[in-house]
């Protein structure tokens, strides 16, 4: 993408910026738009700006997407690189394309700055939990969720610490959690919490249950998170238990079947075999042909 700056001269720019742009942006994000008015060549490369500043790629877009959004530059998809042009009033198809995007993102990030003081730390504690520079889309999509959603800035932190603490960093990912949690009523601090509570709960019985079978790590399907939650949660088998259900399966089938494991230990619940005792203690009014070939878990009517 080619990147034109809005005023040609930094002392332009630095009547431009407000105090509360000034405030919310990092160190990196300054000392790029510095270097982008300190440089008098017609094209940047990102790379050019990753060598001088040490800085990755990502984190080189990511604080030019900041400027962006801020309309201090202006974006051209068509190119690949930033840069550096001189006034350009004298061009008024290029004029009103930047005066649009000064409109729709820069006045709009820097006005709802200015309406509060809250949304500059919001926005600085988002970005320390993330440990990266917001872009100006990370920015939009925060503030979206705040006006346009109407999630408090409080409920947004606590999402964002959530899927930041499950490797999840993508604003993509954080909206989309936002946006479905917010729609089953999950709205406040308490919820939330209470919501994670039940997740961290859940992943407890899923590792046992990933032991158990030695499944690959992986998301379990809805049909496995409701069956797991009632074996372990609701009607309280211990791990023993499910993997004694698993041994037999895996016998008589040869692999994993999750409907036939659950069709024992729903039968083991509705004959009040909740524990290896009472396992024990069924097995002995079993006959000694059917404990080895185990027909008698033949649950096929299931």
């Amino acid at each position: 993408m080619e990147y034109v700056t809005i005023e040609r001269k930094i002392t332009d720019f630095i009547d431009k910026i407000s105090i509360n742009q000034i405030k919310i942006a990092n160190e990196l994000q300054l000392k790029i738009i510095i270097l982008i008015f300190k440089q008098n060549i017609e094209k940047i490369n990102i790379n050019f700006i990753n060598n001088i500043l040490k800085s990755n790629e990502q984190e080189v877009q990511n604080a030019i997407d900041f400027w962006v959004e801020n309309g201090f530059l202006y974006v051209d998809k068509s190119q690949k690189n930033i840069n550096i042009k001189e006034n350009l009033d004298n061009n008024s198809q290029k004029q009103e394309i930047i005066n649009i995007k000064k409109e729709f993102q820069g006045n709009y990030i820097s006005e709802r700055i200015k309406k509060s003081e809250s949304i500059t730390i919001f926005l600085n504690e988002a970005q320390n939990i993330l440990g990266r520079p917001l872009s100006g889309g990370d920015i939009t999509t925060f503030l979206n969720l705040k006006d346009k959603e109407g999630i408090s800035e409080e409920v947004i932190l606590m999402i964002i610490q959530y899927c930041v603490e499950h490797e999840k960093f993508g604003t993509r990912y954080i909206q989309k959690v936002a946006i479905d949690w917010i729609k089953s009523g999950i709205d406040s601090i308490e919820k939330i919490e209470q919501k994670i509570k039940e997740i961290s709960e859940f992943n407890i019985y899923w590792k046992k249950f990933e032991r158990i079978t030695g499944i690959e790590q992986r998301a379990p399907s809805s049909k496995e998170k409701e069956a797991v939650l009632r074996w372990f949660k609701t009607w309280n088998y211990n791990e023993e238990m499910v993997k004694t259900a698993y041994e037999i399966c895996v016998n008589l089938k040869n692999k994993y079947i999750l409907n036939y494991i659950d069709s024992i230990i729903t039968r083991w619940r509705k004959d009040k075999i909740n524990n290896s005792n009472d396992l024990q203690l069924n097995v002995k009014n079993i006959s000694q042909q059917n404990i080895k070939d185990m027909s008698s878990y033949e649950l096929d009517e299931y």
